[in-house]
């Protein structure tokens, strides 16, 4: 009877410990699933701010490309007839 409570008291003991380790382990995969969280929320937001400032330059140029080519219309047609020979001589080779 005796050895039967020993081996009792160490399978409670074993039970106990494998317990407290899995709420350790259960805790700490939340806080890192919760930074990860946070991080790709971060990450979304300034992906988002980005996109908007990107979209605004983007708009902001067309604006001074359309104005210049109303104000210098000769100008850009020598421009553009320039960058499509370069192309065609660039794609040649």
């Amino acid at each position: 009877m005796n050895s039967e409570t020993l081996t009792d008291k160490l399978a409670d003991k074993v039970t106990e410990n494998v317990l407290d380790t899995a709420s350790t382990v259960r805790s700490k995969a939340n806080k890192a699933e919760a930074a990860v969280r946070d991080a790709a929320e971060r990450g979304q937001e300034i992906g988002d701010q980005l996109n908007e400032e990107l979209q605004q330059k983007a708009t902001d140029t067309l604006k001074d490309v359309e104005s210049y080519i109303r104000e210098k219309p000769l100008q850009a047609a020598g421009i553009a007839f320039a960058a499509g020979l370069l192309t065609a001589v660039i794609l040649r080779k």
